[in-house]
């Protein structure tokens, strides 16, 4: 799968240095995008950040009621912290699902 991943850099304007970096997967089929923590697993496995991470997530990762929690053990296990992941959604997700995801957190 690592080899379906593409990390994107992120640059700032200010200073046009690296600041993060978007994990890029991209498949034809939406059913078929893995989960942001496999992506995750994927990635960190094979490369290490003292940036930002940007990872999307399924519209299944939100309300899938382990996510959370299996994905902030993975990134326990991995000593990544949170605050170099960001969680964002596919650009395939409906606009309504989202609203409805935010409102019910």
């Amino acid at each position: 799968m690592i080899n379906r991943i593409r990390l994107q850099p992120l640059v700032s304007l200010k200073n046009n240095l690296v600041v993060g970096y978007e994990a890029l997967y991209r498949k034809n089929i939406l059913a078929g995008f893995p989960s942001a923590t496999t992506i995750m697993r994927a990635i960190l496995r094979n490369y290490r950040f003292e940036s930002q991470l940007y990872i999307n997530m399924t519209p299944k990762d939100p309300v899938d009621p382990n996510f959370a929690k299996g994905f902030l053990k993975a990134l326990d296990k991995m000593k990544i912290s949170e605050r170099n992941i960001v969680l964002e959604f596919t650009d395939n997700t409906n606009p309504e699902f989202i609203t409805l995801v935010k409102t019910n957190i």
